[in-house]
């Protein structure tokens, strides 16, 4: 039993090709987290790095306190395998902006917008057929429980949507650390995406936005504001509510998965491809898009379409990869 424990242990000289690695995977990560409907979870899944991941966030415990209190930096550090989160943070971070920058630009061109939009809500499709696959309906009283569970979480995403979308309002800095506790526990499972939740809460592209306003120096004071709140509340997230969340997946699993697909299916709403823009009165505010149905098919719906069907088969086939690499682990 000891032996098999530590051939699973780290190594205790650690190669700076191994911290590359690290840091490659993480630069993956970010992408997948900076993109509605795709998790970083997933990758580390895949890559096989996902227990060690939790592992070592299940490491800042009352023990890491002690270490850190009493000024032993140095074992505190290694009692969390700090190594391995520092190279792999650098990653998702250096990830993250770079997919926020792309996604950005892909979001202001009016003629790539709707492919962008229905790029994200392929991957989201991709991911409710995922999470419905987990589901168990065997039972009358189970696909009640479900069934219910899966309706609400529909019906809050929806509401929870369309009032963030119209709203024009400033996002609270209080309203932003409780969403950033949220999502960041859905970045960290396999098949969840903590930017879909973010897209429900209606702060994706105001978060989105903060690595590029950043890099032009554009509102640094409000924008190093909003980055640290957002930070905190991912902290607080992943040491305290990862736990809440570990705990409905294992005692509570099919109605916490029925609810997750309802919430994904709800934020289909605010990813349909077709709308038109419409200027605001007031020119501090962003302009804001309203839903058609095209009334011809044209290279805007094919695109669509064959975006959708791509993405939502790119999900489908990572999560078949992941749980090819969980079995033969």
């Amino acid at each position: 039993m000891n032996s098999k424990r530590e051939s699973n242990a780290e190594p205790e000289s650690p190669s700076l090709l191994k911290d590359v690695t690290h840091s490659l995977i993480g630069f993956c990560m970010g992408l997948c987290d900076a993109v509605p409907g795709v998790s970083g979870g997933t990758v580390a899944l895949v890559v096989g790095i996902y227990e060690r991941l939790f592992t070592a966030i299940s490491s800042f415990d009352r023990k890491f306190l002690r270490l850190l209190i009493g000024g032993r930096i140095g074992q505190a550090f290694k009692h969390c395998n700090g190594r391995f989160l520092f190279s792999l943070l650098i990653g998702i971070a250096v990830g993250y902006v770079v997919m926020s920058k792309g996604i950005k630009i892909l979001m202001s061109d009016e003629s790539l917008r709707p492919l962008t939009l229905a790029s994200f809500a392929g991957m989201i499709i991709g991911s409710l057929w995922i999470v419905f696959g987990m589901i168990n309906f065997k039972s009358l009283p189970r696909l009640t429980t479900n069934l219910i569970a899966a309706v609400a979480g529909c019906a809050i995403s929806i509401t929870i949507a369309m009032q963030s979308n119209s709203s024009t309002e400033e996002i609270g800095l209080v309203y932003l650390f409780a969403c950033a506790v949220i999502a960041i526990c859905a970045m960290i499972l396999p098949g969840i995406s903590g930017a879909m939740l973010l897209l429900i809460f209606g702060v994706y592209y105001s978060v989105l936005d903060i690595p590029s306003d950043l890099l032009e120096f554009k509102d640094v004071g409000k924008n190093l504001l909003r980055l640290t709140v957002f930070v905190s509340g991912c902290a607080v997230g992943l040491l305290a509510f990862s736990r809440v969340i570990k705990w409905l997946l294992n005692d509570h699993r099919m109605p916490t998965l029925s609810a997750m697909m309802g919430l994904m299916a709800g934020s289909l709403v605010i990813l349909w491809p077709f709308q038109k823009r419409i200027e605001a009165a007031n020119p501090e505010h962003k302009p804001s898009y309203q839903s058609f149905m095209p009334n011809q098919i044209d290279g805007t719906v094919v695109g669509s379409i064959f975006c959708v069907l791509l993405f939502a088969a790119i999900v489908i086939l990572s999560d078949r990869m992941a749980k090819g690499r969980q079995s033969t682990t």
